[in-house]
């Protein structure tokens, strides 16, 4: 079991998940500074994707996949675009 105490800044989590997970799984790439996006698989299967903008600045990347927004149904399909705005997060599925 590993355990970090504290928020890492991006090379610090960079670095980290390097250790933990060498190979990404969740297909997100090429993510702008102020994005994060994280990829977990829900007790019925499906994937699901929490995209974080931590920024002023609204920020747009590309979905890795054919996702549905879980607050509203709207589709995004793949390599498509993912909108956040300023401190926005989005919570999307794939089935």
């Amino acid at each position: 079991m590993t355990c970090v105490g504290t928020v890492p800044g991006r090379g610090l989590a960079r670095a980290l998940t390097a250790w933990l997970a060498s190979a990404p799984v969740s297909g997100w790439r090429d993510l702008p500074v102020s994005v994060t996006a994280t990829t977990g698989t829900s007790p019925d299967g499906c994937r699901v994707h929490v995209v974080h903008n931590w920024s002023w600045q609204p920020a747009e990347t590309q979905a890795p996949v054919d996702l549905t927004d879980l607050l509203n149904g709207t589709s995004v399909p793949a390599v498509g675009p993912v909108s956040l705005g300023a401190w926005d997060v989005r919570v999307f599925v794939t089935r």
